[in-house]
């Protein structure tokens, strides 16, 4: 590996002569793998949007593979595209490899696993990382969502809204409490209620704060 230099001497038969330099790298370096950040366990929308860690100085490309009932296929994406991947129903795993500009592929990333489920109404991830996204699909037109986050006291950490009515929202978390400061890593009670005109639902569970 490293820089070369190519020299192309030529000359007739009357010792005129001229040259041409020609300068190139040799790499056989591959880039280090990326890291998926885990996605919820179960989707409820076919496209799911990955986040990743990668080298962006090595890497010119990521290779996204997924298995499906036994059949893996692949996808590539330019760095420069937020990577996207297509699901199937049922149980997907994902992973990719990074390729960079001379064609060195890294080794495997570790892999996700995620549920295309179409019964499914609510999608988050189970441990945030980084700020995500709380997705809400309902069968019939709802007219507010209210997302609240309990520490282990019991004390409320953050209340967000998102009004409708709609039978999609998608409400976006910063990883910050009521006063905009970033929550401590740790578990956290999640309270999920979707008004309708007649009625509500409530969903509670826990996630967890690692970052």
């Amino acid at each position: 590996e490293g820089q070369y230099t190519l020299r192309v001497i030529c000359w007739d038969a009357y010792d005129h002569q001229t040259d041409e330099d020609q300068s190139f790298s040799l790499d056989r370096t591959a880039p280090p793998p990326p890291v998926i950040a885990p996605p919820p366990a179960r989707v409820i929308e076919q496209i799911l949007d990955l986040s990743l860690s990668f080298n962006t100085q090595d890497t010119d490309s990521i290779i996204i593979y997924r298995l499906h009932e036994g059949v893996t296929d692949s996808t590539i994406n330019t760095r420069y595209i937020d990577p996207t991947v297509s699901l199937n129903l049922g149980r997907n795993d994902i992973w990719t490899k990074a390729r960079d500009r001379a064609g060195n592929t890294s080794e495997k990333s570790n892999t996700v696993s995620v549920v295309f489920d179409l019964s499914t109404g609510l999608s988050y991830p189970e441990v945030f990382r980084a700020p995500g996204t709380f997705q809400i699909i309902t069968v019939e037109t709802a007219r507010q969502v209210d997302i609240e986050l309990y520490d282990l006291r019991g004390e409320r950490a953050r209340k967000i809204t998102a009004w409708g009515p709609s039978t999609k929202f998608e409400i976006g978390w910063d990883l910050k409490n009521g006063a905009g400061q970033y929550l401590r890593n740790g578990p956290y009670l999640l309270v999920i209620t979707v008004f309708y005109d007649s009625y509500e639902t409530v969903e509670k569970n826990f996630i967890a704060v690692v970052r």
